[in-house]
C-alpha cells in the first residue's frame, strides 16, 4: 500500500463511499470541521505549546483543510 501525499476533497468521498457513508454526510462532516477551526486555534494558542509550535501546527490545520476544499 503507497501512503497519497495529495489527498483532496475527492479522494475524501471516494473512501467515504468505499465504506458505506453518503456524500452528503461527508458535506456536512467537513462544514462542521470548518466551523469549529476558531475554537481549536484559540485552544491551541492557549494551550502551553511554545508560541512557535503551536503556530505551526495552525499552519499544518489550515493546509490540510485547503486540501478538502480542492
Amino acid at each position: 500500500m503507497v501512503k497519497k501525499k495529495k489527498i483532496n476533497r475527492q479522494d475524501f468521498y471516494k473512501f467515504a463511499e468505499s465504506i458505506g457513508i453518503g456524500s452528503t454526510f461527508v458535506d456536512k462532516l467537513i462544514k462542521k470541521y470548518e466551523r469549529l477551526l476558531p475554537k481549536l486555534f484559540a485552544v491551541v494558542k492557549e494551550s502551553f505549546v511554545d508560541t512557535f509550535l503551536a503556530e505551526e501546527y495552525i499552519e499544518v490545520i489550515l493546509k490540510r483543510i485547503s486540501k478538502l476544499n480542492q
